[in-house]
């Protein structure tokens, strides 16, 4: 089994650099993770990137905290390149199924939401040669989440102002990403 996994290794390798395995650097701030893998053909100037969301968080009221979890979905057609992985792309589209969560109090308040959306970025090598494969994406865009399953919805609206607290971490109107990945 080892001697099979060294052939993996040594075959991918072996082509040119078409995967790529990244983290998102701002989610770890405030407690998240994010966890991509980027793939894409030898000639082509499309990738797909599939990405695992989680994130923790306290209440902004101070009585529960707040639990994330989704998968992401990016189509990136590299613009002004030969070859996907590196370059100016534009992603179109995007889009996740988020599972947001509140506990507190014994109650647990469920929002299962569907997003769309797109972004622009330029993603590139960090070192400038030919066996680099520290990899940096940066991108800004837009999606809107789409509440389709809500429990315990009346827990969430704040008797004074009619506002369902917590409702505003869904809607990602606007986006921002920086991302660092290591190419295969």
């Amino acid at each position: 089994m080892k001697k099979l996994l060294v052939v993996l290794l040594l075959v991918n390798f072996g082509f040119s650099q078409t995967k790529n395995i990244k983290v998102n650097l701002p989610t770890y701030i405030i407690n998240g993770a994010e966890i991509g893998f980027e793939f894409s053909n030898q000639k082509g100037r499309t990738s797909h990137e599939f990405t695992l969301i989680t994130m923790k968080a306290p209440s902004f009221d101070s009585k529960g905290k707040y639990n994330q979890f989704g998968i992401e979905y990016k189509m990136k057609n590299f613009m002004f390149n030969e070859q996907a992985l590196k370059g100016f792309y534009i992603a179109a589209p995007v889009v996740n199924f988020i599972n947001f969560k509140r506990e507190f109090d014994l109650n647990t308040e469920n929002i299962k939401s569907f997003g769309i959306g797109s972004v622009a970025g330029y993603q590139f090598f960090l070192l400038n040669t030919s066996d680099s494969n520290l990899t940096l994406d940066v991108n800004m865009g837009g999606n809107l989440q789409i509440p389709y399953d809500i429990k315990n919805l009346d827990q969430y609206y704040n008797g004074e102002s009619d506002e369902i607290d917590g409702l505003f971490l869904l809607p990602k109107y606007l986006r921002f990403n920086i991302s660092i990945g290591y190419a295969f």
